[in-house]
C-alpha cells in the first residue's frame, strides 16, 4: 500500500493513536491539505470517485 500504515504487533488491537483520533472503522482515510488542514475523513470504501475528484482538486491548487 503506498500509503502510511499504523499497525503494532506488541499491542494487537486498536492503538492508542487510533483511537486519540476517534478511528473505529478500517479503512478510514484523511485527506490533509497543504496547509495541513483536515479536508476530509471518511471510514470504509467509497463507491464512485468522489475521493479521487477531491485529492485531484487539492493537488491543482497552489
Amino acid at each position: 500500500m503506498p500509503w502510511p500504515q499504523l499497525f503494532d504487533v506488541a499491542h494487537p488491537g486498536w492503538s492508542a493513536v487510533a483511537a486519540k483520533y476517534g478511528i473505529d472503522a478500517i479503512p478510514t482515510q484523511f485527506v490533509i491539505d497543504r496547509q495541513g488542514i483536515v479536508r476530509r475523513v471518511s471510514q470504509g470504501y467509497e463507491q464512485g470517485d468522489a475521493l479521487e475528484v477531491e485529492v485531484n482538486k487539492l493537488l491543482a491548487q497552489k
